[in-house]
């Protein structure tokens, strides 16, 4: 199993720029699994509700890597969120987590 974690430096959701305090991107890749799993763990500035649902998410991370994917908002802590992948996460390979 490899693992990799990004600061991101920027979110969209839905095409909705997110202004962020705080969030990151975790991505693994197991060898029992065809593709990359990941989440995407935020603190917004501001308040913020999210729906269980699929929502489709821009990122740009702090090396500026241009990446998206749908995701499914899975619960909120306090302020912070998690979705997690729904499928592929465009703009990554597993070799960019070596």
């Amino acid at each position: 199993m490899r693992h990799r974690r990004f600061d991101i430096a920027y979110l969209r959701i839905n095409a909705i720029e997110i202004p962020l305090k705080y969030a990151d991107l975790l991505v693994v890749d197991r060898d029992e699994s065809e593709g990359l799993d990941w989440e995407v763990v935020l603190v917004p500035l501001g308040d913020h509700l999210f729906e269980p649902e699929t929502y489709e998410l821009s990122l740009t991370t702090l090396d500026a890597r241009h990446l998206s994917g749908n995701a499914v908002f899975v619960r909120s802590v306090a302020s912070t969120h998690v979705f997690r992948g729904a499928g592929t996460i465009h703009g990554l390979e597993p070799a960019d987590l070596r």
